[in-house]
């Protein structure tokens, strides 16, 4: 008897369904693409880390991370590629022929339980009192959605009201780990 594998969700090829990009309308900026991130976007995403606060980067990462050390070529040769593992949707505002900036970025990656992703979002401090933060978490939901998976985890500091606000609104489980004062956030798709 031939035994068959189950379904294990990864990022290696598209849904047929599932268009990645998106088009949203915001009222601060008109016009904002969410697509894949790419890897000729990492000089857009050394601006991104500029226009970050340190209180931002703090939410986000748990800790502080000099601007440098974000901007490390190294480090984004690894954010601004995709893999079947880790998917990263970037928010391009366009401002020019031609060109065009990142305001906020969300990541898909495997979890160790098969069917489930992580997922993390960061969006710049002049977008974030923006609809972009909802926005972008709603398609990293349809993102993983589409791809398979059954649930989405995050975890976030107690001190980033925002996101767990927002987590909240979609509907998240939300379990604080007092003695890291992190909160785990889980939704099953």
């Amino acid at each position: 008897m031939k035994t068959i594998a189950p379904f294990v969700p990864s990022f290696r090829t598209p849904p047929g369904h599932f268009d990645p990009e998106a088009t949203i309308f915001l009222r601060e900026y008109d016009r904002v693409k969410l697509r894949p991130i790419r890897e000729d976007d990492e000089s857009r995403m050394i601006d991104f880390h500029g226009s970050l606060s340190e209180e931002s980067v703090f939410l986000r990462y748990f800790e502080h991370i000099s601007l440098d050390t974000r901007t490390l070529h190294e480090r984004l040769i690894r954010v601004c590629h995709n893999t079947p593992d880790s998917l990263g949707i970037v928010a391009e505002l366009p401002v020019g022929p031609g060109t065009s900036r990142i305001l906020g970025i969300g990541r898909l990656t495997t979890a160790a339980r098969p069917g489930c992703a992580d997922f993390s979002i960061l969006v710049s401090d002049e977008a974030e009192d923006t609809k972009l933060p909802r926005l972008l978490l709603e398609r990293i939901i349809d993102t993983a959605k589409a791809y398979g998976f059954d649930t989405l985890t995050g975890e976030l500091l107690v001190a980033d009201h925002p996101m767990l606000k927002l987590c909240r609104r979609n509907h998240f489980e939300l379990h604080t780990v007092a003695e890291d004062s992190i909160v785990k956030v889980r939704l099953s798709l």
